[in-house]
């Protein structure tokens, strides 16, 4: 009676061992996490596959984006990002375990296991082409104890029925290890699911009772197998066949120590035992999809993981590769020129230019394929930010952008190169920039014309006399010119050697800094010395905006404002290219755009192309006397 107390006492302390670790008001609450299949072809959105099991290894149903917590290489992403889709198609893999050992007698209740196995397929819990099937028997016909393979793993419910239907369940001749048959399960199952925990993975097991060993070492043993399968995310399933449930212990242990379940078999209602079995198989189907937008833009690995930072040591996180370039951004302004000129009538201290504004227009592209979202353009003049671009502003979609910048800050009288920068920030944080040039020509304002002295109006009753007066001396002034002319006149005349001595007088020319000689251009400037005469010259096509105008109003490869010519007492004469469509050369070699060069005396100055309508003029300090004799034009400003 001592003796039969005593393994009471073991056995209740066994059962409660495992009951206390499996009862919900002792389980933990963290779960663990399986990510595969994920895909990122569509970067910065990434989607993969998640399957979450409790401390039961049982599937968690109740995830959304508010109690998931998601991490990209160690960074959260927002909740607001993320988007979780519960499914319950997850694929099953089950090996069937029949124990055949010596004392097993399955002849009585052979119909029933039959049932029992089939049901799996019959009750419409097997889905043919997604889940996997496969049964070993123990067995021990004499000459040694070992696990067969019956039916090979099969994805065709078909096959099982097949197979069932034929088989009879024999006894062996000597007792079997039932046990080492879950143990050999449990190690095939790492073939047939390569990453454990990412699905459902089962064996259920049917035996009379476990024969070898005995009862007090098979409850260790039953025990360390279901340690094995729940450390591998493996349930198992008892299902006993004695109606005695004799030595049940083991079979108990074995099941709910993985978090299974122990059914016994009724043979006359063999679907109804197992369907519990079933019904806990189906709920374990349960994974998600969870797609998110990725908030980083740096290149290189990327590190998934759920529930935490770092990289678990139980679970499986995900990892992806990426390469992500910045925006290529166009900024291409309306013009390249504008002219200022001040409003007439002014009033002293008054502005007097009308505001003036250039518009530009923005494309962006990506190099790397990955197309996202802008976040924000900041257009700049000069430094100055002109305007942002957020929210709203930014269509989705959209990569062309008009902005507008206002340069109505230049007054400074002659060319000013206005600076337009635009900066471009995407939905990853990559940034990229543009810059272009626009000049700026800005006509100083007029000098006033004096204002008349009051006494002089001619509502001034004083007025009559003043004139009266001012006739009077005029006349006076006449007549004694005349009289000291005569004088004169009657002196030259007589003069020793007959000839006058007075000679006519003409206002001398004004005199020319240098002078330009037209060598191939319009007809009818050829050969035609052009004098210079202010510091300062404006040359190209449009005879609005410059001092000398070639081919104006006619086709051309010369620009509307093609260069300026410009001279400093220090450095002499230079001349800079002002952006033109064509160029400009001095002696055949090509100018920067907007960098002033120096030109001597004979350089030959080419504007465009002179195979298709340009001007070649040669250069020539002061009157130029040593490259042309003629005269005949002077440009005076």
């Amino acid at each position: 009676m001592k003796t039969k107390l005593t393994h009471f006492i073991a056995v209740f302390g066994l059962l409660l061992s495992v009951f206390g670790r499996t009862l919900p008001g002792f389980a933990q609450s963290v779960n663990t996490y399986f990510i595969t299949n994920v895909d990122s072809s569509h970067f910065p959105n990434i989607q993969f596959r998640l399957r979450a099991l409790d401390s039961n290894n049982h599937a968690v149903t109740d995830l959304t984006s508010a109690n998931l917590p998601l991490f990209e290489n160690g960074k959260p992403v927002p909740p607001q990002n993320v988007q979780v889709t519960p499914h319950n198609d997850g694929p099953l893999t089950i090996v069937f375990v029949i124990d055949q050992g010596a004392q097993s007698n399955y002849q009585a209740v052979q119909n029933a296991l039959k049932q029992a196995i089939s049901h799996l397929v019959d009750g419409g819990y097997f889905v043919d082409g997604r889940d996997t099937v496969k049964l070993v028997v123990r067995e021990n016909p004499g000459a040694g104890d070992r696990t067969t393979v019956k039916l090979g793993a099969t994805q065709q419910g078909r096959d099982l029925l097949n197979f069932i239907s034929g088989y009879t369940f024999p006894r062996s001749a000597a007792r079997t290890k039932g046990l080492k048959g879950i143990d050999d399960a449990v190690a095939d199952m790492s073939q047939l699911v390569p990453n454990p925990g990412a699905q459902d993975a089962a064996i259920i097991f049917f035996s009379r009772m476990i024969e070898d060993p005995q009862p007090s070492v098979a409850a260790t043993a039953a025990q360390n197998s279901a340690s094995d399968a729940k450390a591998k995310f493996i349930t198992i399933y008892s299902v006993q066949t004695d109606s005695a449930l004799a030595d049940q212990q083991p079979l108990q242990l074995v099941a709910l120590g993985s978090n299974g379940k122990f059914v016994k078999l009724l043979p006359n209602a063999a679907s109804a035992a197992v369907d519990g079995i079933y019904q806990a198989l189906a709920v374990q189907r349960q994974y998600y999809t969870v797609s998110y937008a990725s908030p980083s833009g740096e290149s290189g690995s990327r590190l998934i993981t759920v529930g935490s930072a770092e990289k678990p040591s139980v679970g499986a996180s995900g990892e992806y590769q990426v390469n992500v370039s910045p925006p290529l951004v166009t900024l291409t302004p309306q013009t390249s020129f504008l002219r200022r000129a001040p409003v007439p009538g002014a009033a002293d201290g008054q502005n007097p230019y009308s505001p003036l504004s250039v518009r530009a227009q923005v494309d962006i592209a990506w190099t790397d394929g990955i197309t996202r979202s802008i976040k924000q353009i900041d257009f700049s003049v000069n430094g100055v930010k002109q305007s942002t671009l957020t929210g709203d502003q930014l269509t989705p979609g959209k990569t062309s952008f008009e902005l507008i910048g206002d340069l109505s800050a230049i007054t400074k009288p002659g060319a000013n190169i206005a600076t337009l920068s635009v900066q471009v920030l995407d939905a990853l944080g990559s940034q990229a920039s543009a810059t272009e040039r626009v000049t700026v020509e800005v006509v100083p304002p007029m000098t006033p014309s004096p204002t008349p002295a009051p006494g002089l109006t001619l509502d001034n009753p004083a007025a009559p006399i003043v004139l009266v007066a001012v006739v009077l001396i005029l006349l006076i002034v006449v007549i004694v010119l005349l009289a000291t002319r005569r004088r004169g006149s009657g002196a030259g005349a007589h003069a020793p050697g007959g000839r006058t001595s007075s000679r006519s007088s003409q206002p001398a020319a004004e005199k020319a800094l240098a002078t330009l000689i037209v060598l191939q251009g319009p007809p009818n400037m050829l050969n035609q010395p052009l004098r210079v005469t202010k510091a300062r010259v404006v040359l190209g096509r449009d005879s609005t905006s410059c001092d000398i105008a070639f081919y104006a109003g006619q086709p051309s490869s010369v620009s509307g404002v093609h260069a300026v010519l410009e001279y400093n007492e220090q450095a002499g004469f230079t001349i800079k290219d002002n952006g033109s469509t064509n160029g400009t050369m001095i002696n055949a070699r090509k100018l920067r755009v907007g960098v002033p060069e120096p030109i001597r005396d004979g350089d030959e100055i080419t504007l465009g192309d002179t195979a298709n309508r340009g001007v070649k003029i040669r250069f020539a300090t002061g009157q130029g006397d040593r490259w042309a004799n003629d005269d005949k034009t002077q440009i005076r400003m």
